[in-house]
């Protein structure tokens, strides 16, 4: 066995995988936004820091402060029409997904100044343990007001992180379906003699990748856009391994990998002009082919198996791929390591 044809093989798959997360994270991105999961999180942390999780109160006033309120991008404000931005959260105010903790501090210190919380000390728990820790010096409370919040907006951070981890598995079974990215079709592809070119070149092109990007794998912007998931797409498709399906159409591939021959829809439901999907067909998968031309087949348990697969690896997430893929290459690049060579003639 060749341990060169096994490196190129590993590496043709961590590369695949690298990309895949990256367009994984894109995709993350790009809801994320639509959602504006961020400024929501950041809002429900800012709630329960200051003892009112509903923003009735306190944390109400907070946002409703000029420094606050101008940072929010105003949404849909019709009453009649509050339905339809419920169903479209792009629709809705857009709070905040960042404020600058002295904009924070600034404006809390205000309202409290302004309540005269300071002289009657009456605030909420953790603000009035904060006012007693810098013994009624406002200078001292506003430092300790920014470490606490920092504090917490760390926190808030390092949640959402783990749930866009959770999430990950979920858009990389969604990415591997789509695009058929069966895991156990693709290694049997590459580990087949006639495609040890494409693995080679696959290999190259992740070497080369590895050496242009020393500072790890490019962060996808909070403001994705579809342009970044096309191209990373361009690169995973560029691959040229077996991928894809028969006949594209998220209606034909949806009923092609779920088995279905028809619309689960109502009859008339199916005939309303417009309606999406009306007359697709079941769509089939590329398989691999040891002649070297494309198979359609459909789709078998199996291939669900290679699917979650993909999915497991691209829950990894990027920057798990990318370190995995500079060892490699660092391994490969070291080359094998010299037999015992002949002692040269002791010198007389």
């Amino acid at each position: 066995m060749d341990i060169g044809i096994v490196l190129n093989v590993v590496v043709s798959l961590v590369f695949l995988y690298l990309l895949l997360s990256m367009m994984a994270s894109v995709l993350e991105e790009i809801i994320a936004g639509a959602w504006n999961s961020r400024g929501q999180g950041l809002r429900q942390t800012i709630g329960h820091l200051l003892g009112d999780p509903r923003l009735a109160g306190l944390a109400g006033r907070l946002y409703a402060h000029p420094l606050i309120a101008g940072l929010i991008r105003p949404g849909l404000d019709y009453p009649s029409l509050r339905w339809l931005a419920w169903l479209l959260p792009f629709l809705r105010a857009r709070q905040p997904s960042y404020i600058e903790p002295e904009i924070f501090a600034d404006a809390l210190t205000d309202i409290l100044r302004r309540a005269g919380a300071f002289v009657s000390g009456n605030m909420q728990p953790a603000l009035a343990a904060l006012w007693a820790d810098a013994k009624g010096d406002e200078a001292t409370f506003r430092a300790r007001l920014l470490d606490w919040y920092r504090a917490g907006t760390d926190r808030q951070s390092g949640i959402y992180k783990r749930s866009a981890q959770r999430w990950l598995f979920f858009y990389g079974l969604a990415l591997a379906v789509m695009l058929n990215v069966d895991t156990l079709q693709i290694a049997r592809a590459l580990w087949n003699g006639g495609n040890a070119t494409r693995a080679a070149e696959i290999t190259a092109q992740a070497t080369a990748y590895v050496k242009a990007s020393p500072d790890g794998p490019k962060q996808p912007p909070q403001q994705s856009t579809e342009q970044d998931f096309a191209a990373l797409l361009k690169s995973v498709q560029a691959m040229q391994l077996p991928m894809g399906w028969s006949s594209t159409g998220f209606c034909s591939i949806a009923m092609g990998a779920f088995g279905l021959t028809s619309l689960p829809a109502p009859g008339w439901m199916r005939k309303l002009p417009g309606m999406p999907c009306q007359g697709a067909q079941p769509s089939e998968r590329v398989l691999y082919s040891p002649a070297g031309k494309p198979e359609h087949a459909p789709v078998t348990a199996a291939a669900w198996i290679g699917w979650i697969m993909t999915a497991l690896a691209i829950s990894l997430g990027a920057q798990f791929w990318f370190d995995t893929l500079g060892k490699i290459v660092g391994l490969r690049a070291a080359g094998r390591k010299p037999e015992n060579p002949t002692p040269a003639p002791a010198q007389k």
